[in-house]
């Protein structure tokens, strides 16, 4: 035999072994497809998206970041000493995400890295790096749950594949940054709950940073948490109490030192002098979002907007919807499903999760404001504060999934007159075969949401940022720059990249007299360079009479929709 057929026969054993791999193991075949798909997908969506997906986005992160690092950059009431309009305004957020990419911003120097295409990068990168281990995160505490390492695999790739929340995690926004590092912490708890065990000492420090200092950071994470509290008791611990409390007092202990050290390192950002000081920032954030309820100055939208931005907005309406009949059925008929031990077993999981979502939600909801007026607005909701009830709403499908396609294969095997000794084995069983249908109907609904203009994830300042950034490049000698664009929708110093005044001008068509003094002679003596997106000019053409009048000429037109004027 020459050496060519052997080679030929060599490569069609192993595809065949390839096969016969993931014909044995389809679930994991799965997971490790999602795992190796959504990496790809949010290292190319953190490089190709430079904006934002929210106004928060930059402001609150990265352009602090950039402030840290290199001690310029537009301070935002909420990161300020004092607000003497709304005192409870000052000193609400914390700088540990900003300090923490303040550490790349220094890398990239210390490396001597190009500022855009190096150093920026490198936040983006490590963002969608960092949003990868949620995938990982989800399989462990949803074995971890369901004591299925099948369910495990389904919920890792429904959240590697999801679009919405791929296209979240990888933004630097408080609440999704830390989803991997959130959900991990509450598989290392689960275990610890599980065991009969003192928590070690690398779960402890899992413990300290991944709930503490997180949930420091961003105080809405404590809501699931407590909802997890509570039915991880109803359902598993309520013979256990003592112990159960016992542990959990340990677990929030370690959660202090986390908040201590989230704490300190604001006590020392914000130079606080006073112990008086020091914990400011969540009672600030407490008063002003709870007791002086400030947080409607943001905008309101009725009760029930988290349900949309968690179900209909994603394309889930569906599976959502298939749960709840499942639930119905199970209520008039509940020997449909209750026929053996394994479905008992899924049925109470799958009861635990559900109802945590559903009180989590609930809370979100804020039901105790919403009681007396159901139908009227509620405060400031945006869909980022509900990324983490999605990912448990994706481990609830993927359990919701499974079960569904195991009573179907039992069923079946169940009901078959032919013995079980004539019928000829097939490649995937019944279950697979649904798993996989049930999969790539998931997978479509999901990317359907990206696709569908209604529901897309929306960039803002793709333009305005690269048109900061242009300006850098090109300009030698820049005095300052106007930007026709509210402060909080561009990340001004972060990619400009210049210690150099900003104007920030978002007025309309009812101040044109204003904007005529922003852009005469007189005022833009301190400023030579403008940025217009190009919608500003289409909507107030009055902008392109006063820029002629002011001597302003066009520099460049960035990404097609967004003008840089320069005054000679």
């Amino acid at each position: 035999m020459d050496i060519e057929s052997r080679v030929s026969e060599s490569d069609t054993l192993n595809s065949k072994l390839s096969i016969q791999f993931i014909k044995n193991n389809p679930f994991f075949s799965l997971y490790v497809f999602g795992f190796v798909i959504g990496s790809l997908v949010r290292i190319l969506v953190s490089i190709v998206y430079t904006g934002m997906t929210h106004p928060d986005e930059v402001f609150q992160s990265i352009e602090m970041g950039h402030y840290l690092a290199f001690g310029y950059g537009y301070v935002p009431a909420e990161f300020q000493q004092t607000n003497p309009g709304i005192p409870e305004y000052a000193r609400s957020r914390s700088w540990v995400l900003p300090f923490l990419i303040s550490i790349m911003f220094r890398i990239g120097t210390f490396l001597h890295l190009d500022y855009y295409d190096g150093t920026l990068t490198l936040i983006h990168l490590t963002a969608a790096f960092n949003s990868i281990l949620l995938i990982p995160a989800v399989y462990k505490l949803t074995t971890e749950v369901t004591e299925n390492k099948k369910i495990g695999y389904l919920a890792g790739f429904m959240v590697a594949i999801n679009w919405r929340l791929l296209y979240f995690s990888t933004r630097l926004l408080y609440n999704t940054v830390f989803l991997p590092e959130y959900f991990f912490g509450l598989y290392v708890v689960l275990k610890y709950l599980k065991s009969d065990h003192e928590i070690k000492a690398r779960d402890s420090l899992i413990v300290i940073f991944c709930l503490g200092v997180v949930t420091y950071t961003r105080l809405d994470l404590l809501i699931l948490l407590a909802s997890f509290f509570l039915m991880i008791y109803l359902f598993r611990y309520q013979r256990q109490v003592k112990v159960y409390m016992t542990k959990w007092v340990k677990i929030g202990l370690l959660m202090l030192l986390g908040w201590i050290l989230g704490m300190s390192l604001d006590f020392i950002l914000y130079h606080s002098t006073s112990i008086v000081d020091f914990g400011t920032v969540p009672l600030q954030w407490f008063r002003f979002n709870i007791i002086k309820s400030y947080s409607d100055i943001f905008g309101l939208v009725p009760f029930g907007a988290y349900a949309y931005y968690l179900v209909y907005k994603p394309g889930l309406l569906l599976w959502v919807s298939s749960i709840l009949i499942y639930y119905l059925i199970r209520l008039f008929k509940p020997s449909m499903f209750d026929f053996n031990e394994v479905i008992r077993t899924q049925r109470k999981n799958l009861d635990m999760t559900f109802l945590m979502l559903v009180l989590a939600w609930l809370i979100y909801e804020s039901p105790w404001r919403s009681l007396p007026f159901f139908w009227e607005s509620m405060s400031h909701k945006e869909e980022r504060f509900v990324s983490n009830l999605s990912v448990l709403l994706l481990i609830i499908l993927a359990q919701f999934i499974f079960m569904i396609t195991y009573i179907v294969k039992e069923k079946g095997n169940n009901s078959s007159s032919v013995p079980k000794s004539r019928l000829k084995r097939p490649s995937f069983d019944l279950q697979t075969y649904l798993v996989f249908f049930l999969m790539v109907l998931f997978a479509l609904t999901s990317i359907g949401s990206f696709y569908n203009p209604s529901t897309a994830p929306v960039t803002f300042n793709e333009g305005t940022n690269a048109a900061l950034e242009h300006i850098n490049r090109v300009a030698v000698n820049l005095k300052g720059v106007i930007i026709v664009e509210k402060w909080f929708w561009t990340g001004a110093f972060t990619y400009l990249h210049r210690n150099v005044s900003v104007f920030w001008v978002n007025f309309n068509e009812q101040f044109p007299l204003t904007a005529k003094s922003v852009f005469d002679s007189q005022f833009s003596s301190g400023y030579n360079y403008a940025v217009i997106p190009k919608y500003k000019l289409d909507l107030y053409p009055f902008y392109v009479k006063y820029l002629a009048e002011g001597g302003w000429v066009v520099d460049a037109l960035v990404h097609s929709d967004t003008y840089v004027f320069r005054h000679p």
